[in-house]
């Protein structure tokens, strides 16, 4: 009866330590699944800012662009905020950001009003 009951011990220690080898393995596999999960999350956002930087401007983008740089490079010639005092004085009433807005939404209406098909 002694040697019947060693293997049986034997057999239930093994399957004890299959059991803890599953369970590792499982655990390991849960893990690996969740930086798996966690790094597709990464990648998927990384592709959205991408995808969002290398998206085409729109029109409204572009103008305000265009204006951007023709204001600086000819924002002596078109200050509109400029006026004179008594022939001598110069003062800008109007600051150059609130000139650039002006042009800027001049120019997109002026656009809107071409672009838009009449009916």
């Amino acid at each position: 009866m002694g040697n019947k009951l060693v293997p049986a011990i034997i057999d239930d220690h093994s399957v004890n330590d299959d059991d803890d080898d599953n369970d590792f393995i499982i655990k390991n596999q849960e893990l690996k699944i969740r930086l798996l999960q966690d790094r597709v999350l990464e990648l998927e956002d990384a592709l959205r800012v991408l995808a969002h930087e290398n998206k085409p401007k729109s029109w409204d983008h572009k103008i305000d662009n265009y204006i951007d740089d023709w204001f600086d490079k000819n924002k002596d010639a078109v200050d509109i905020g400029v006026i004179q005092i008594m022939g001598k004085m110069k003062v800008d009433i109007l600051p150059d950001e609130l000139e650039k807005h002006i042009y800027k939404k001049t120019l997109k209406i002026l656009f809107s009003l071409i672009t838009t098909p009449c009916d």
